[in-house]
């Protein structure tokens, strides 16, 4: 991967600039404070939408478009390093924003991520008890915002309550976790590509009996070695086209679906403030994609050998990304076309930290592919509370409002709640876990103290088998510390603490040599053993 030259937003000040690989690209500066915790709350009636919608100078509050890519890589982008695959609409968008390049999820897998992005609370303050918090789309319908969310749902809480009881005007979803009347109905998290059923804001049916053959079993099948056909011919028909155990090409994409909802969605909403929460689900696995592109044939630069195990794969992760990609690239140009670009926050994330070592089969957790070279230089990856498991490309764009750039301030799925609030002039529900991110947004970051902590507890982790639960914490937006609950090797020396600005990977444990930051991350972390 090429070397890059960049100015982080701090730097520029005093003309400084330094060669990096794309990987290099976080931590050059610091932010502000924590917030309250968030406590008891009660939902607000809803108010009167149609009355605020009309009120004088609503159309100067700005629209909010919030992208969320589904396990996607920090280096699968061409602005972050990527050369064997293309992300141009991304890539542009980041060229006309800034790259925030030390940026985290809301927990290290897509649920508790997704819950804490909506919700502005860390996963332990939702979960313990679990209840329906207020979401961002709550607060800002009440406040007179059109909110429309398609895509992935997956959120960590009664799975009932769809996306119509938590603020959205307008939905469709699949990917509903544990919804016991679609379980059946082949809308389970195992198949989110062709299913047979997604719902609308109100749990009404959209129904594709198309899809019916495609089973969990068969999207699954694309890295299975003990096929009799390779799954290029199996799974897909000469022109690269996906096909069902049948034969049949006429199947529904769920990614066409969502892309066309949100497109509609958009033009609705040409006369009133809008919330759009875009949640494509790629590129996550199962790989697979409606059609290859220009992927049914292997590329020729890429020169690998086409009948190795992990070349079709390879070819399935890059048609995914690439088509990610273009449906982005065709919200943005809707946006731009109807003249409202300059009035609307575009924000772009993916869910949680590397996970695609699986999806070639090497069986080596957390490994980098050594062909994409896309995981970046963090500590190991998805489903634990290590810094690879929550750092995620990032990229925010305010036409003629945030200057172009990058920047390396912390920022956190938490932030989202305070930001929208603060942005729209809406009232936050209950206090967050987050901080209001507009001044960076309205490129002002001086404007923000110092960033004390960002805590991940154990929560927002999963349950890898041969992992320990992880409570984590950023300090001072530089020090990652985290200890690892059960686990033998902590018990003398629970804590372990990282400079993640020189020391990303988090190779080389800092807890001995700086006690009191270590003492301050134990009383964050493990306060029953703070002071022993």
């Amino acid at each position: 991967m090429k070397a890059h030259t960049f100015c982080s937003s701090m730097q520029a000040k005093s003309n400084s600039c330094f060669e990096h690989t794309p990987f290099r690209r976080f931590i050059t500066s610091a932010v502000a404070g924590t917030a309250a915790l968030s406590v008891g709350l009660s939902l607000a009636e809803a108010a009167d939408e149609a009355t605020l919608r009309e009120k004088p100078g609503m159309a100067q509050r700005p629209n909010i478009l919030l992208i969320l890519s589904d396990d996607l890589s920090y280096g699968d982008l061409g602005c972050l390093g990527q050369e064997r695959f293309r992300t141009p609409n991304l890539d542009q968008l980041a060229a006309n924003g800034v790259i925030f390049n030390n940026a985290y999820a809301g927990g290290a897998w897509c649920a508790p991520s997704r819950t804490s992005l909506l919700t502005g609370l860390r996963p332990d303050r939702w979960s313990n008890p679990r209840k329906a918090y207020p979401t961002i789309a709550q607060m800002l319908q009440k406040s007179g915002y059109r909110t429309g969310v398609f895509g992935k749902w997956h959120i960590v809480d009664d799975d009932k309550l769809l996306p119509g009881a938590r603020g959205f005007d307008t939905a469709l979803v699949g990917y509903m976790v544990a919804h016991p009347e679609l379980k059946s109905a082949n809308l389970n998290k195992m198949n989110p590509y062709f299913p047979e059923i997604l719902l609308r804001e109100d749990g009404r049916e959209v129904r594709f009996p198309e899809n019916q053959k495609v089973t969990e079993e068969y999207v699954w099948s694309y890295g299975h070695s003990n096929q009799r056909e390779p799954a290029r011919t199996r799974m897909y028909d000469p022109e690269g086209h996906f096909k069902d155990p049948e034969g049949n090409t006429n199947l529904t994409f769920s990614e066409d679906v969502y892309r066309d909802a949100a497109l509609d969605f958009l033009r609705a909403s040409k006369d009133e403030p809008f919330f759009l929460y875009y949640a494509t689900a790629l590129p996550h696995s199962p790989i697979g994609i409606n059609k290859l592109g220009r992927f049914k044939e292997m590329p020729e630069e890429w020169g690998l050998n086409p009948a190795a195990s992990t070349t079709f794969p390879r070819q399935l992760w890059a048609a995914m990304v690439e088509e990610m990609d273009r449906n982005v690239g065709m919200i943005l140009d809707e946006l731009k076309a109807s003249g409202r670009d300059k009035n609307t926050i575009v924000i772009f994330a993916s869910d949680n930290g590397y996970a695609c070592w699986g999806n070639w089969n090497t069986g080596e957790r957390w490994k980098d592919d050594d062909f994409f070279q896309h995981k970046g230089p963090w500590d190991r990856g998805k489903f634990v509370n290590a810094n690879g498991g929550l750092t995620v490309p990032f990229i925010a764009s305010w036409p003629g409002t945030l200057p172009p750039g990058e920047n390396g301030r912390a920022v956190s799925f938490y932030d989202f709640m305070a930001t929208f609030a603060d942005l729209a002039g809406a009232e936050l529900p209950v206090p967050t876990d987050g901080i209001s991110l507009a001044p960076l947004l309205k490129g002002h970051p001086d404007q923000l103290p110092l960033r004390a902590e960002i805590v991940f507890p154990k929560e927002g982790g999963g349950t890898l088998k041969g992992t320990h639960p992880m409570n984590a914490v950023l300090l001072d937006e530089q020090y990652y510390a985290y200890t690892e609950i059960g686990n033998p090797e902590f018990e003398d020396a629970p804590i372990r603490l990282f400079d993640i600005r020189s020391d990303p990977g988090c190779e080389n444990d800092l807890s001995g040599k700086f006690p009191e930051m270590t003492e301050r991350a134990l009383h964050i972390l493990r306060p029953e053993l703070a002071g022993r």
